[in-house]
This record gives structure tokens, C-alpha cells and sequence, in this order.
């Protein structure tokens, strides 16, 4: 689906006079260039220049010029991306994500990659629906397509600062672009950003008038060099450290229900338990969602998380090779990327009691090579092999309400345990594209994955009070070592038919399947009881079809496009969070369904003036799925009291809108000399959706509008900018759970209002 007009880098003007036309952008979605129209892909083009204007700064930022169904949002344990209602979850780092990630040609592997800093950016591509043919595993809701600046052919360089109010935030960025020599062109773009934080933490500890600080500074380079006409090479390489205030920092109590389940305490450790440790902190929290929170410092006799922080390094790299060879397109793609993360932090409204630590590492190479043929004839071909190998570990310490040092070692921890994963993916695709007649044409193909995991879970520690104080066992055994070898194949086929009577007119059908491997639960707590069965899940499945039409009208300055869609995802993969144990239950629902349909309008209404708009309509609903009844449900609202579970079937997946909608644009008006003011303006309604997939109706978020708009006045040189998004203050949640051990919610938010004053120069 097309989002807002997008006047950029890689822009194709379709006609002579372009200030009264439409412009358009050459996508790659299919491993190939073509235009918006041209596409038959549910897609959304961005280009670096309307991202600019917009001034959007995180990845999160971007998801409302992505059109309706599209969310992107920073969670606790790693982010949320969700198309069309389908998403990973976000708390088990053993799920491969249902959203691809690909930057600059490369697949990353795990959803941390959006808090990358989001800067100098030629085009993003959000594509909806199941991409395995093209990108392969891990992409059965669709995907992100980021491609960073590249140099340029004659010398540029660019200067920003800019001033967030809410988040008391400075920032920076830059970039020098230019030849070296004939064959050679060098790009260095850097940027820093301070923030003190947006949200005001009121617990009484460390309360401060701003939390949510983050510091982020990010260097890329890039060589661009063509020892030949026939014959490319793309290098970059980039790397980033960041440090923030902990993957809590965003949580917060909401739809308080009434006693916990041990006591008398509707917030906060509960009454009848504080006794045991002598928690001197009285339980605060509002309660609502909004810019207050309550986050507690770690007890010191833990030796972690006397205040959250997260601390992370990240590096990656791309080589891209393009070599024309007769008629064949040849590419190659390299990519390598590690990163480390150090995070620590006491949970909501818990005065410190329930506390955790973790290191993540995560390092991955890949190798994509494919050729495209350019024959002259009917037939043309697309064939491609790729690999992936990856190691991940994640060692995690926590502590949960009993905070007494084991008599062994002094340790006062709960539980600690290791995660690791290594996992090795091959990959073999191909696709025949026939065109039939001038008007018609047939493409087809599929894609082979063959993949294997080697994971291992051990526990290094148990606090042996739990077993004096509770009188059973909380946790496995200290000991305990769970392994498993997860090996699995896949064939993904994909077929399209267009009709394209004209260039303004483009009628598709597509069948499209998808796959997301199944492997082994790295994020699970080890409650007493659970098996090695409990950590596994199986491969996720998907196919369905999707039928659109793209039409341009009135000399190709107004664009329409319709796409409907119907899919059906089997073993769809849930982690359930219980909040009795305050574990979670990897596993998989049976059957699940979306369908729906897109509507996306493109109009330049004069040469000032440029419309959009979008609306969606999506159904997304378990259709064979038993799971846990939802806290303090009756047997009247579904629940079997023999059983404790619920039919889901019908019932709406988790970040599902029914229906969206949204209406913007973009103005310039000429001013006095070589100056111009620009003005946005975007109004986009989302109808409400759940936050976790047991339909518990307190966890819901409501209907919502949200607005974003700005002002720019622009010279030949000069940009000066004031910027606003969310200037509704909408607490707008992606994640919600049952705090455990009561009977209250809890819910992560996007940002709330954003309000910047920035200015740049162009040389």
C-alpha cells in the first residue's frame, strides 16, 4: 500500500513537467528496480528526504507515514514489530521475528537492530504480507527494507542540531559526501543525540523529574568504488554506543483490579510479604497510563541494578558487489554485525523486589549471491543462494521478591541461568518472470531453506531460601541443563499474475507463502516442573493470497491503489506470561487468520500542495488456539474453571486494529528572495486492539487519534525547523501483561508528545 508522497533520492519523474505530477520511487522489493506503480507489492516508500522533513529520528518514529496496521515500538526484553496484527513476541529472544529486518541488502537476525540509530537514510521500504521468495525466512508478516545514504557524484556536506523540549533531548548530525578519485567516493555521516528522558519517574528512591535518558552516538562510513564500467563495490561499515535508562524504562501500572493474589496490596510488593525482608518503600503508582512511572532501585545486597541502565555496543557491515556480465546482472552481498548488551533494572512498582540483569551477545555472518538475467525475450530469470550463521548468549540473573543471600555463597539472587544459541541457515531461491503478451505477464517461484539450531539452557544458580521460606520448590535445580537440536526444512513457493493494459494501470494477483523457524525458548524463567517439551516450539507457516489494483488518474498527479488480502498462519508462534509464577509459556496456537484490505491515495493537487491518505480494514483472529484463562476471568466470560483455559477461537490477535485510517500532506509556499515555508500536517485514527493474546479485556488499548505536524522555513542553504508528533499525547501501549503475583496490568508506551527545534545547512 502506498504511503505519503515521498520526494527524495532514486526519484524517476515520470514526465516532463514534474512540479504538476507525481514523482516516483524505485523500490527494490523484488530484488529488482521498479516504481510504485510498476510493483505488485503492498508497499510502503519512504524516502530519505520525506524522512527529513518529517523529522523522524528513531525507527519507532517511522510507523505512522507506514500506513495503517504498521507498528514499531521499543519493548522491555527487545522491540515489537507488527504488520497487519501478526508479530513476534516480544519477551522470548528465541523467536525469529515475523517482520524481516534488512539493511543495505542484509538480513539481521533479531529485532534490537531498530534501536540502531536512524540517520542519514536514502529510502526504507515497509512491505506487507509474507516475503520468503525474496528475503526468506522470518518474514511471514513482511518487512523493513532500510537502505543508508551512499555518495554522492560531486561534493556535499550537511549540518543538523536540533532541540527536543519534552525529552529535554540534544542532538547532532553530519555528514562530508563527495569523489576522491574517478573510481572512488567516500561518505562519513556521524550523530549524537543526549536526552535527560520524557517520563518522570515517582518512586521515591530515585525519583526524578525526567527518566527515559538516553545517550546515542553513531559514526557510518562509506567507499563506493567502480574499478570498472561493469563493475561495482558498495563498503559500509557503522557503529554505535548507546546507554539509557533499562527495558523497563516505559513500563507502567494500569487498571489496578483489587488485592494481590498473597494479600491485602493493590500495588506495589504486596502488604503481607514485606515483612520478610523489611521493604522500607511504601507501594506508589498512579495507576494510569501516562508520563508518570515507578521504577525502583535494586536492594544493594544484590550487587546489580542500583539504578537501570542499559549499556550496548553494535558494529555492522555490508559489501555489496554488482558486476554486469553479457546479460546477467550478478550481485553479491556480505554482511557481518555483532553487538553486546548490558541491562539492568528493578521492575514496576516492585520497590526493588523483583530485579534483573542480562548480557546479550549476538554476532552473525551472511553471504547472499544472485544473478538476474536481461534477455530480450519473453523469459527472464532470477536465481540466488544464501547463508547465515549466528551465535547468540545470554546470561540473566534475577531476583523475585525474596531477597535473602543464599547461606552458600552470600548470593541473594533468585535464580541465575545461561541461554546460548547457534544457528546456521542455507537458502536457495529462483524465480521465472514470462511475459506473456505486452499486457500480461506470469512470475513464479520458491525458495528452500534448510536450517538448524543448537541451543542449551542451563541454571548456575538457586537461592536455596526459596525451598526454607515457601516449603517446595520455586525453581528447577540448581544444575539443571536443558540441550536441543532443532533441524528443519522449508519450501516457500510464491506466483504472480499482473495486468498492466497501460502505465497507469497495474491489476495483480498473488499466492504467497511464508515460514518462521521453530527452535527453542531462550527467554523462558526456570519455574519448577518445566520440561525440556516446555522450551520447544514448533516452525510457524503461512500462505494466502493478495489481489490489488494501482491506478494513476488525471495526468498521473493523482495515484489510487486497492489491495485485499486473505492468509492463513499455522503453529503461529505465543509466549504466554502467567503472572501466578511470573514465568512465561512458549508454545504454539493452532490456526490463525488475517484478512483484509488496503486503501492508499497519492494526489499532487498543485505544485505546493501534495495529499495522502490511508485506510485499513483487518480482521486477525485465532481460529484453533486453547490457552490460559486470563486473571479473575468467569466461567461466564469463557473460562473453564476444570481447566483453567479458554477457546480463543475468534477472539482478535494481540496489535490488531480492525480499522485505521489517516490524512496528511505537505504544503510549500514560496517567501521573499530564495526562501520557502513548508508546512505537514497528519491525522491518523487507529481503532483499539488488544495488548497480549488472552483477550483479557483490561489489557486493551482504546481507539485513539494521534497528530504530527510541522513548520520549516528553507533556503538554499538553510533549513530551520519546528517539529511536533503525537502533539495529541496519546499513551499509546504496543505491550501489556498481569503484573505477577497480582491482579493488576501493566502496559509499555510509545512515546508520548515530541516537540523540536532544528536547523541544518547544506553546503
Amino acid at each position: 500500500m502506498l504511503g505519503p508522497v515521498a520526494l527524495g533520492s532514486q526519484e524517476r519523474v515520470l514526465a516532463a513537467d514534474s512540479s504538476s505530477e507525481l514523482q516516483e520511487i524505485v523500490v527494490t522489493a523484488r530484488k529488482r528496480d521498479e516504481t510504485l506503480q510498476d510493483a505488485p507489492v503492498a508497499i510502503t516508500a519512504l524516502s530519505g528526504k520525506q524522512l527529513d522533513t518529517y523529522g523522524i529520528l528513531q525507527m519507532e518514529d517511522m510507523a505512522n507515514l507506514a500506513g495503517g496496521g504498521v507498528l514499531i515500538s521499543k519493548n522491555a526484553v527487545s522491540p515489537t514489530l507488527s504488520i497487519r496484527g501478526v508479530s513476534s513476541d516480544s519477551t522470548n529472544a528465541g523467536f525469529d521475528q515475523s517482520v524481516g529486518i534488512i539493511i543495505d541488502g542484509v538480513f539481521y537476525d533479531r529485532s534490537r537492530w531498530t534501536q540502531m540509530g536512524f540517520f542519514d537514510l536514502a529510502q526504507v521500504e515497509v512491505l506487507k504480507g509474507p516475503q520468503a521468495l525474496y528475503f526468506g525466512k522470518s518474514t511471514v508478516a513482511g518487512a523493513l527494507v532500510m537502505t543508508t545514504a551512499s555518495p554522492t557524484q560531486q561534493f556535499e556536506a550537511q549540518g543538523k542540531v536540533g532541540y527536543e523540549f519534552e525529552a529535554l533531548d540534544k542532538y547532532g548530525e553530519a555528514y562530508v559526501s563527495g569523489p576522491v578519485t574517478d573510481t572512488l567516493g567516500v561518505r562519513l555521516a556521524v550523530r549524537a543525540s543526549d536526552s535527560e528522558g520524557w517520563l518522570k519517574n515517582i518512586a521515591p528512591v530515585i525519583g526524578t523529574d525526567h527518566f527515559a535518558a538516553e545517550q546515542q552516538y553513531d559514526a557510518r562510513l562509506t567507499l563506493d568504488w567502480k574499478p570498472a564500467e561493469n563493475l561495482t563495490a558498495l563498503w559500509k561499515f557503522q557503529y554505535e554506543h548507546m546507554l539509557n535508562d533499562g527495558p523497563a524504562d516505559r513500563a507502567e501500572l494500569f487498571n489496578c483490579r483489587g488485592p494481590s493474589v498473597a494479600g491485602t496490596t493493590i500495588t506495589g510488593i504486596m502488604g503481607d510479604l514485606q515483612p520478610v525482608y523489611g521493604a522500607p518503600y511504601a507501594p506508589v503508582s498512579t495507576c494510569q497510563l501516562g508520563n508518570k512511572i515507578t521504577v525502583y532501585p535494586a536492594p544493594a545486597i544484590l550487587g546489580y541494578g542500583p539504578k537501570p541502565g542499559t549499556n550496548m555496543d553494535a558494529y555492522l557491515s555490508s559489501l555489496k558487489v554488482d558486476w554486469r556480465v553479457g546479460a546477467w546482472d550478478i550481485t553479491s552481498v556480505t554482511g557481518s554485525n555483532k553487538y553486546s548488551l548490558d541491562e539492568e533494572t528493578g521492575y514496576v512498582a516492585s520497590q526493588g523486589a523483583i530485579t534483573a540483569a542480562e548480557a546479550e551477545r549476538n554476532t552473525a555472518w551472511s553471504e547472499e549471491l544472485r544473478a538476474l538475467s536481461n534477455f530480450h525475450g519473453p523469459l527472464n530469470l532470477l536465481v540466488g543462494a544464501d547463508y547465515e550463521n549466528s551465535y547468540y548468549k545470554a546470561p540473566n540473573s534475577s531476583a523475585i521478591l525474596l531477597l535473602l543471600p543464599d547461606p552458600r555463597n552470600g548470593n541473594a539472587s533468585s535464580q541465575a541461568h545461561d541461554s546460548t544459541q547457534t544457528a546456521k541457515t542455507f537458502s536457495a531461491f529462483g524465480e521465472l518472470m514470462w511475459q506473456i503478451t505486452p499486457q500480461w505477464s506470469l512470475s513464479g517461484g520458491a525458495r528452500f531453506t534448510d536450517i538448524r539450531k543448537d541451543s542449551d539452557y542451563l541454571v548456575t544458580f538457586v537461592n536455596e531460601n526459596f525451598v526454607n521460606v515457601f516449603g517446595f520448590p520455586f525453581w528447577l535445580p540448581e544444575g539443571t541443563n536443558y540441550s536441543n537440536s532443532f533441524h528443519d526444512t522449508n519450501v516457500s513457493p510464491q506466483a504472480t499474475l499482473e495486468w498492466k493494459p497501460d502505465e497507469t494501470l497495474n491489476v495483480f494477483a498473488s499466492y504467497r507463502t511464508g515460514y518462521l523457524p521453530g527452535g527453542f525458548s531462550l527467554g523462558a524463567t526456570p519455574q519448577a516442573g518445566l520440561t525440556l517439551k516446555d522450551f520447544l516450539f514448533d516452525s510457524e507457516k503461512v500462505k494466502g493470497f493478495e489481489v490489488g489494483i494501482k491506478k494513476q488518474l488525471f495526468d498521473r498527479r493523482l495515484s489510487l491503489d486497492l489491495i485485499g488480502y486473505d492468509y492463513k498462519y499455522t503453529n503461529l508462534q505465543v509466549n504466554l506470561y502467567v503472572p501466578a509464577t511470573a514465568s512465561f509459556i512458549v508454545g504454539n496456537a493452532g490456526e490463525a487468520k488475517t484478512r483484509g484490505a488496503e486503501f492508499g491515495a497519492r494526489w499532487q493537487a498543485s505544485k505546493e500542495l501534495s495529499l495522502h491518505g490511508t485506510a485499513t480494514y483487518n480482521k486477525a483472529t485465532f481460529e484453533d488456539y486453547n490457552t490460559s484463562c486470563y486473571t479473575l476471568q468467569t466461567a461466564a466470560e469463557g473460562c473453564d474453571p476444570s481447566t483453567n483455559t479458554q477457546n480463543m477461537s475468534g477472539k482478535p490477535l494481540p496489535r490488531a486494529p480492525e480499522t485505521t485510517f489517516g490524512i496528511g500532506g505537505v504544503l510549500t509556499e514560496p517567501l521573499a528572495a530564495s526562501w520557502s515555508g513548508q508546512a505537514t500536517l497528519d491525522v491518523n485514527h487507529s481503532a483499539s486492539y488488544q495488548l497480549e493474546q488472552t483477550d483479557n479485556p483490561y489489557l486493551r488499548q482504546d481507539a485513539y487519534t494521534r497528530l504530527d505536524a510541522s513548520l520549516a522555513i528553507v533556503g538554499q542553504h538553510w533549513r530551520f525547523s519546528l517539529l511536533g508528533r503525537n502533539l495529541t499525547n496519546q499513551a499509546i501501549a504496543s505491550f501489556g501483561a498481569t503484573r505477577g503475583f497480582t491482579n493488576d496490568e501493566l502496559a509499555e508506551i510509545e512515546r508520548l508528545r515530541v516537540v523540536a527545534l532544528e536547523a541544518s545547512y547544506t553546503f
